[in-house]
């Protein structure tokens, strides 16, 4: 981390591994009618620094602990590499609105998302009652949960203790977007992920 003249702060960072032959999942792998899944819940992690940025007396230790201290998914991951039918697949940093578009992107198709099956934890629903927030939007458009996101094909039965939800579908279209549906309906919204460098 460095500070040059005009004030600007830049951190490179560079992770070296290895992954078991023909198990690594990247980005440019979803296909068409790969079903759109995620590990854990979500939006937990932007709810916890929201908490933290108010400096309330109403706390909650499990939002905060999930921001403070995420749990990389190391177990799952390795898991899920070792499915042939497990196409894309990337941890979540900066939301579902953003990470997903890295894999539409380079996979050069669409996505269908589905709002209403977004996992969304107890705890979270009560931030949202307690803060007037929207629980969706922080599973949406949040950062920092290091769930996994991926695609796979139909039928994939997945064991019970990775705590995977489907949440959407891939879908034909070039242009890499995303559109939401609650209940079968289309709605009218688009999310951006979480900036980092806010002010």
């Amino acid at each position: 981390r460095s500070t040059g003249p005009s004030g600007m702060i830049c951190i490179n960072v560079a992770v070296l591994g290895d992954s078991p032959s023909g198990q690594c999942k990247t980005r440019d792998a979803a296909l068409v009618g790969d079903n759109i899944y995620i590990t854990g819940t979500l939006g937990d992690s932007a709810a916890g620094l929201d908490i933290i940025l108010r400096n309330s007396v109403k706390k909650n230790g499990f939002l905060i602990t999930k921001h403070l201290h995420p749990e990389p998914r190391i177990k799952e991951g390795l898991i899920l590499g070792a499915i042939k039918d497990v196409h894309a697949m990337m941890d979540i940093s900066d939301g579902i609105a953003s990470d997903l578009g890295h894999i539409l992107t380079a996979s050069e198709v669409s996505a269908k998302i589905n709002i209403e099956m977004l996992p969304i934890s107890p705890e979270l629903r009560w931030w949202e009652a307690e803060y007037g927030g929207s629980a969706e939007e922080k599973a949406l458009a949040g950062g920092e949960d290091y769930e996994l996101l991926f695609t796979a094909a139909e039928g994939i039965i997945f064991p019970k203790e990775l705590n995977i939800t489907k949440i959407g579908k891939i879908i034909p279209g070039a242009e890499n977007s995303i559109a939401y549906y609650r209940n079968g309906k289309k709605e009218n919204i688009t999310y951006s992920g979480f900036n980092h460098f806010r002010k």
